[in-house]
Parts: structure tokens; sequence; C-alpha cells
């Protein structure tokens, strides 16, 4: 949540978080948050 909020990009932080891929990364974040990486500001 926090590297999102600073602006990077949902690729990017799903490689620095250890996701291969940035589908299985927002399927993740969305079970835990409830919202889509992409509707983070």
């Amino acid at each position: 949540m926090k590297l999102l909020k600073a602006g990077i990009s949902g690729t990017e932080v799903a490689h620095q978080v250890g996701f291969y891929d940035q589908a299985h990364f927002s399927k993740a974040f969305k079970a835990t948050y409830g919202v889509k990486p992409s509707q983070i500001n």
C-alpha cells in the first residue's frame, strides 16, 4: 500500500514485494484490501 501511495507502478511494486507478475499481485492485493491496486492514488 505504501509503495503504491508513493507513486510506484503496480508492476514495479509486484516485483519488489516478490510476486512473479502483476496479475497475481493484483488478485492478492484486492483480497487483502478490498480494492484493486490501480484504485490507489
